[in-house]
Formats: structure tokens, C-alpha cells, sequence
């Protein structure tokens, strides 16, 4: 079952799409998705497959990339993969900021 937040996201992502391609036709589209972003891939492949039918980029396959996360300490320097939030640092310190791993980017889409 696709989950509500994920199918407002992706009919959001097919809605941009459409705006943009004009009469071309899309093989693939192309999302980066971050460990921490909350969101359910197989959701999101989900709600592509119901949300693309009967749109100018139907037959389309979506793509996804998903991001590890990584956080920078802002007390010593390093950084590292970050597992979940509010995971400390090797150094003890919990004041971390997320480097990567938390977005949500419609990265490429493909045309014939």
C-alpha cells in the first residue's frame, strides 16, 4: 500500500515533470533520495506506477539513488555515516549536522 506522504511527494515530482517536458516522451526518472529523508522507496514506486496512468509520461520507469547519510561534528571536524538521528560522534559529541543523506531531489529525467 502506498502511504499518503509518499503519494503527495511523488504526485508532486509526476506534476513537475509533466510541466516541463513539453511533447517529449520519458524513459526514466531520476530521484536522489536520502537514508534520513523518511521516505519509503517502495512507496514511492508505488505511487509512480498509479500516478504517471493516463499522463504524458506514462511507460516512464522510475529510478532511484539513494544517498548514505553523513554528518559533519561540529566539535571535532570529522565525519562519518550517520546511521539515524541523534547518533553521536566517535568524539562523544552529539551537536552533528547532516551532510548528506536528508534530501530529495528530482535529479534527471530521460527522454526518447
Amino acid at each position: 500500500m502506498t502511504a499518503v506522504h509518499e503519494l503527495a511527494l511523488i504526485e508532486s515530482v509526476v506534476d513537475e515533470v509533466v510541466a516541463r517536458i513539453g511533447d517529449q516522451r520519458v524513459a526514466i526518472v531520476r530521484l536522489e533520495i536520502g537514508a534520513l529523508a523518511g521516505v519509503s522507496v517502495e512507496a514511492l514506486r508505488t505511487g509512480f506506477d498509479v500516478c504517471i496512468e493516463g499522463t504524458p509520461i506514462a511507460g516512464a520507469s522510475l529510478d532511484v539513488v539513494e544517498v548514505a547519510a553523513v554528518a559533519r561534528c561540529r566539535s571535532c571536524g570529522s565525519e562519518a555515516a550517520l546511521a539515524a538521528y541523534g547518533a553521536p560522534c566517535a568524539c562523544g559529541g552529539f551537536d552533528r549536522e547532516l551532510i548528506a543523506g536528508g534530501e530529495l531531489l528530482l535529479k534527471e529525467v530521460e527522454v526518447y
